[in-house]
């Protein structure tokens, strides 16, 4: 989990606050709290925080909130995936900080590559940012895990199934 940002990340978003963007965060502890803080001491409004279900869990800058409608009660994986798939439909691209172990921001690059959108990866033991624009360039990165973190991601999001359909039609299959 990533609950720092380092001097490239910042320099990054502080290119987002330049130019104005919108910015879209969840609402979970880690990396989205901490991007969060990053916008609330850039006192930076044009900021929106997912949440699934009624209530957030964070919310730094008392930004406006979209509410995913979840129906079910126990607050699990589905439970929380429900903001981030509402995320990767509203967003125009991406922007995940990945600790090099976490499945939600994997499943994340997956929900936003599904969808023919864009995003940037970074890869925080690498100290790397990777551009996707699509599962060719994903590809690269998920070889290089070792096979336990990939038996691990496979166990929690399907992560095999989810990305050999992103490829669905090409006749081709990753082989992780």
């Amino acid at each position: 989990m990533l609950s720092r940002l380092n001097d490239d990340i910042r320099t990054r978003f502080e290119n987002i606050v330049g130019k104005g963007m919108g910015v879209l965060i969840g609402d979970a502890n880690g990396s989205d709290k901490a991007v969060q803080r990053f916008f609330k001491d850039s006192d930076y409004r044009n900021v929106w925080i997912y949440c699934s279900g009624v209530e957030c869990r964070n919310n730094e800058g008392s930004w406006e909130e979209v509410h995913v409608e979840v129906k079910r009660s126990k607050k699990d994986r589905v439970y929380y995936g429900a903001k981030d798939i509402r995320m990767a439909e509203d967003c125009d691209y991406g922007f995940m900080l990945w600790d090099g172990e976490s499945s939600g921001t994997l499943s994340n690059v997956v929900n936003i590559l599904n969808r023919n959108k864009h995003c940037m990866l970074y890869i925080s033991p690498r100290r790397t940012f990777s551009f996707l624009r699509s599962f060719a360039d994903f590809e690269p990165i998920l070889r290089s895990l070792p096979p336990d973190v990939i038996e691990e991601l496979d166990r929690k999001i399907e992560l095999r199934d989810r990305v050999n359909g992103l490829i669905a039609g090409s006749q081709k299959e990753l082989k992780i």
